[in-house]
């Protein structure tokens, strides 16, 4: 797992290729225009969405992925996402989604504000859609950046 703000997103070019094109993307991006549909950066190794929500309940769920990282970077409002070593392999995991869930881990909560991000590798299970508070706005990119 990374923590860091956007003004440092560079250092992060070197990971691999595809890190590389979703560094440049957003180093160049107009988060107020993007789209909240799905979208290609690099086709299918580097796409992303934005999500924009209210955050009221406290998420149960966590998640992880093996064949992308996640890059999930807060552009207005905040919340926080629970992180922890994946230690086991998740039993529900969806090849064709590229998702496991699970509900019994215990982990680290980070406040996230905006432009500041979070990587979140296959040994990272992750929480994201925290409210901080009893209720919060947040609009996020996540990009998929697939593993090389």
């Amino acid at each position: 797992m990374i923590a860091d703000r956007l003004e440092n997103i560079g250092y992060y070019k070197t990971l691999s290729s595809n890190f590389e094109a979703a560094v440049a993307f957003l180093e160049k991006a107009d988060f107020d225009s993007l789209p909240v549909e799905p979208f290609e950066v690099k086709g299918k190794d580097v796409y992303g969405f934005v999500v924009d929500r209210t955050l009221e309940e406290q998420p149960k769920q966590w998640e992880t992925h093996k064949k992308y990282a996640d890059i999930q970077l807060v552009l207005e409002g905040n919340e926080w996402i629970g992180w922890c070593v994946l230690d086991q392999d998740f039993s529900s995991y969806d090849a064709e989604k590229d998702v496991a869930f699970s509900e019994d881990r215990k982990g680290k909560k980070f406040t996230l504000c905006p432009n500041e991000f979070m990587i979140f590798f296959p040994q990272d299970a992750h929480m994201p859609n925290g409210p901080v508070g009893r209720k919060s706005h947040s609009r996020k990119l996540v990009l998929k950046v697939k593993l090389v």
